[in-house]
């Protein structure tokens, strides 16, 4: 592999690639070799994209501190994964961890280790002491029959508030100066407790500390750029990608039931694109260069040239081509790139 200005390219004998964003997944260790190969892509004005959790070690003996350098230089402002966790719970079923509770989505949850019916808890713990007044809970399941929300005052644990069904609760309460709060649940009726959300506000506001962007992003002179995902979705990820890269190799209309393999074979592009949906598609699709296009039908084999445009976008030539499919139907789009 080498780089050539912006781009990371694989020389493959077989199926050459050219790759101009690195997605760098969420965990704690990466290759130290990769990662400089990463950092060398960035450094040129390449793109990258780190999602959930960022490395902090190497898989490679040694190297532990030039990750973390690493990282840091590419993304400066995002936490790195051995970053302490505010978030904690007395017990956890494996995949459904204290932080789920607190990442502001209904879809995710912490949930207590299996058979835990009684005396667990959920705890946020700040920094320095700040000043709260409402806490907002929702259980998943309703089997929580007794609980207390507390707060750490001299080292030691206060009832705030306490009752018999939790479910979807906001409670305004006194206002206390505190470093930690938790809730405990006292008793749940089957199975173990499910927390979905879990904040400690001052009138509805988290405290600063808190308040973690989901999407931060650095760049360099060069015109490289690093975004780092808190949260990664398929539209976290679809928006940062539209923001770092202004023509793509191919693009069509969000929510399509369309489905593509761009290969380059003896200088001919071929893409194979089918239609998955139950409905026939009309549409549009857009292929980066100037090309002048042929469909083959892989049913009755068939070659009939395309209906397609050239235009101007992101600074770049593309073509776009017309496509008529039926439900689960595919053609081959063939071209040789002027």
């Amino acid at each position: 592999s080498s780089i050539e200005g912006g781009t990371l390219k694989l020389k493959n004998e077989m199926h050459p690639q050219d790759y101009k964003v690195v997605i760098i997944p969420g965990g704690k260790t990466i290759r130290w070799a990769n990662l400089k190969k990463i950092k060398a892509l960035y450094d040129a004005g390449g793109r990258e994209i780190a999602t959930g959790t960022l490395p902090w070690k190497s898989a490679e003996f040694g190297h532990d501190e030039d990750v973390v350098a690493t990282i840091k230089a590419m993304f400066p402002d995002a936490p790195l994964g051995n970053t302490k966790s505010p978030f904690s719970a007395s017990t956890a079923w494996p995949g459904y961890g204290p932080d789920l509770a607190f990442d502001g989505s209904q879809e995710t949850r912490w949930n207590a280790k299996d058979g835990s019916s009684s005396n667990q808890w959920l705890q946020v713990e700040f920094k320095d002491e700040v000043p709260v007044n409402q806490v907002e809970v929702h259980e998943l399941f309703d089997r929580i029959t007794a609980f207390r929300v507390q707060y750490s005052k001299g080292g030691e644990w206060v009832d705030w508030t306490e009752g018999t069904r939790l479910g979807k609760n906001v409670m305004k309460l006194d206002q206390v100066r505190t470093a930690k709060v938790r809730l405990c649940l006292d008793q749940v009726k089957s199975d173990s407790a499910s927390i979905a959300e879990f904040s400690v506000t001052l009138d509805g506001q988290a405290p600063q500390e808190m308040r973690t962007k989901d999407r931060i992003t650095s760049s360099n002179r060069k015109g490289g750029m690093a975004v780092f995902l808190r949260r990664p979705d398929a539209s976290s990820l679809r928006e940062a990608l539209d923001a770092i890269i202004d023509t793509f190799d191919v693009e069509f209309q969000p929510g399509e039931e369309l489905r593509y393999i761009h290969k380059v074979l003896h200088g001919k592009n071929i893409y194979l694109f089918a239609n998955l949906g139950s409905k026939p598609l009309n549409t549009w699709v857009e292929l980066r260069g100037i090309m002048a296009p042929e469909l083959w039908d892989p049913h009755t084999g068939r070659i009939t040239k395309a209906r397609y445009s050239h235009v101007d976008k992101g600074g770049e030539k593309i073509t776009r081509v017309k496509l008529d499919l039926d439900q689960i139907k595919s053609v081959f789009v063939v071209a040789t790139q002027e």
